[in-house]
């Protein structure tokens, strides 16, 4: 699955003319391998300034408890404009709970800044639905 996820988001970074970098045995059009994230776009522009649009982690390993898995604190400190995480619960509501453990990591963390973007795809194992869910730090966060 996380091959699929790579080759997914891997050609659409690439139809959206972004660098990719990942794994390249999961995406052999990637332009580098991957380096602390899973999958990333980027692009460097004319004056050699380096920018991350999109940094992906996923934890495939199903997680029968709402807590946040080290992969996600990867995203937290990301310089990126969005930042997406994939995972797998086993349960509906620790799907939910994961996300909204997540959200609040996010939110609290030191070095978060109010509007950072944030996609929560979490599959929920026994039921075979899909949460998908969007986003941004709020401008009230509360520092931790």
């Amino acid at each position: 699955m996380t091959k699929y996820i790579k080759q997914t988001f891997g050609a659409l970074g690439t139809s959206l003319g972004y660098w990719v970098n990942t794994h390249l045995s999961a995406y052999p059009d990637a332009d580098d391998g991957e380096f602390l994230y899973d999958l990333v776009w980027s692009h460097t522009e004319e004056d050699d300034a380096f920018q991350q649009f999109m940094v992906l982690e996923s934890e495939l390993g199903v997680t029968n408890t709402g807590v946040v898995d080290d992969d996600f604190y990867k995203l937290v400190q990301a310089r990126a404009d969005v930042r997406v995480y994939i995972g797998v619960c086993n349960r509906r509501e620790t799907a939910q709970q994961h996300i909204i453990n997540c959200k609040r990591a996010a939110s609290t963390s030191s070095g978060a800044v109010p509007g950072e973007a944030y996609v929560f795809v979490v599959w929920d194992w026994t039921t075979g639905r899909t949460i998908v869910e969007r986003f941004y730090v709020p401008a009230n966060r509360v520092a931790a």
